[in-house]
């Protein structure tokens, strides 16, 4: 059994976590449904250097994994999924902050921001945090994504890389 996250407004750390069972749907190909990643070079960062992006769409929710060289903890980091719909009408963003390792800041941002209860999933080299599918309406379940970390207000990498046309497509 995992722990899941409700989105709600208000601030973080109210309200109780939402159990369920992990269950992912297989096509007829056996690849996983409503999930796929990003690869990105190593040493193209000089911190919080990703290594790959995960999606993967658990039920009612997307699991995000950011995986990294090392995970820095020093001072301010942010893991963030900057999401878009299809047509490019509608944006916005989810993620985790962290200050000296200690999370702050756990959300999604599609118009107004909404604070995710829980804590995200760390390890030495990852974040991984599960998004309320229900957060995404506004960008649809075929949204375009892009991963990125931030450390002390300075972006760090990216995967796929930068810019509007390096995307990938979520197909939820």
């Amino acid at each position: 059994m995992r722990v899941k996250s409700d989105a709600r407004e208000g601030p973080a750390g109210e309200g109780h976590p939402r159990h369920h069972l992990a269950y992912v749907q297989r096509s007829a190909a056996g690849r996983p449904r409503g999930s796929n990643a990003c690869k990105d070079a190593k040493s193209d960062a000089t911190t919080n250097d990703l290594t790959s992006v995960a999606l993967k769409r658990d039920g009612d929710f997307l699991d995000v994994t950011w995986t990294m060289v090392d995970r820095d903890s020093a001072g301010t980091a942010g893991f963030y999924l900057n999401v878009s719909s299809e047509d490019g009408s509608a944006g916005g963003q989810l993620g985790v902050k962290y200050l000296d390792g200690r999370q702050v800041a756990y959300f999604t941002f599609l118009g107004t921001n909404k604070e995710i209860s829980g804590s995200a999933q760390v390890t030495a080299n990852s974040v991984t945090a599960s998004f309320p599918m229900s957060e995404l309406t506004q960008v649809g379940p075929n949204f375009k994504w892009q991963g990125a970390t931030i450390r002390d207000g300075n972006d760090m990498d990216a995967c796929p890389g930068v810019g509007s046309v390096h995307t990938q497509r979520f197909a939820g």
